[in-house]
């Protein structure tokens, strides 16, 4: 099993994108020379034939180990693990990665949707707040100013 080099475009994109790519892809390159023969790992990518399918790969050093990430996929407590788009399984410990770039397929709900959104987009989440505390504000003392001058010309 063999990683791809990290390209400048690669570097810059995870730099934006908050993820430590280098460190990520140093740690998996070590993982796989240090296996010693008794390495599995699964591969998880977006099909090149055709945009709304997901490809996903099972690699072992040994047929015998191909069981184990099956075991690893059925587990609900060790399902966890599996996540990003390359998952190691070396002896017993499990390492995962997301060294590419994130893909969607399917649709979400409306308010679901709105919310992964906002997940990846923190500085325009926290814009959006002061927006509505701005507006929800200007409303309030509005209405506070109407509310004092009725209480004085009632007076």
């Amino acid at each position: 099993m063999r990683l791809r080099t990290l390209g400048i475009i690669d570097r810059v994109t995870s730099l934006l994108g908050d993820r430590d790519l280098v460190a990520a892809h140093q740690h998996a390159g070590k993982i796989i020379a240090q296996s010693s023969g008794k390495l599995a790992a699964m591969v998880g990518f977006e099909s090149p034939l055709q945009s709304d399918r997901s490809v996903v790969a099972l690699f072992a050093d040994d047929a015998s180990r191909l069981p184990m990430v099956a075991e690893l996929m059925q587990d609900p407590g060790d399902a966890q693990f599996i996540q990003g788009d390359l998952t190691l399984l070396n002896n017993e410990a499990v390492s995962y990665y997301r060294l590419g770039d994130t893909y969607t397929v399917g649709s979400l709900p409306v308010l679901t949707s709105l919310h992964w959104y906002f997940s990846q987009q923190p500085l325009l989440l926290l814009l959006l707040a002061l927006v509505v505390v701005l507006v929800l504000s200007v409303i309030l003392y509005r209405a506070l100013k109407a509310a004092a001058v009725r209480r004085v010309d009632n007076a």
